[in-house]
């Protein structure tokens, strides 16, 4: 269960831009990408991380996942294709010079964070924080 690892080191991650962004402020969202040819399975990603997060400042922060598609570009054809499986040849052509072009990456898109209350009203800022998880 790889699933238990990337969400340990998301959480590394997360604890340290929660220290550059100080006490004033506090970590609401998490929205992250994760390619299908990472072989990560997003509800097991979850699971993990409120698993990890009971009991810590990040306990009620929410994260988000959206699976991107694996995407092939055909040398021969030209073509793009989406791919339900990892199958690397062109399914026009039959062709095996492809490239890759989606599906293995694993980034945080964004990290929205919720400014401390101001005379009885808060403020939600979407911070875009990018940054690879786990080598990916």
């Amino acid at each position: 269960m790889h699933e238990l690892s990337m969400a340990q080191d998301l959480l590394k991650i997360l604890g340290e831009y929660q220290e550059e962004l100080g006490s004033g402020r506090q970590i609401k969202e998490v929205h992250l990408k994760v390619g299908k040819f990472t072989s990560v399975v997003p509800e097991t990603l979850g699971f993990c991380y409120e698993l990890l997060v009971q009991n810590t400042s990040f306990a009620g922060t929410r994260l988000i996942i959206e699976e991107i598609p694996l995407v092939i570009r055909c040398r021969r054809c030209l073509r793009q294709k989406n791919l339900e499986t990892p199958r690397f040849h062109c399914p026009d052509c039959s062709s095996e010079d492809v490239e890759m072009v989606a599906g293995g990456e694993m980034i945080i898109d964004f990290i929205q964070v919720e400014e401390a209350e101001k005379e009885g009203m808060t403020q939600d800022e979407d911070n875009s924080f990018k940054t690879a998880l786990g080598g990916q």
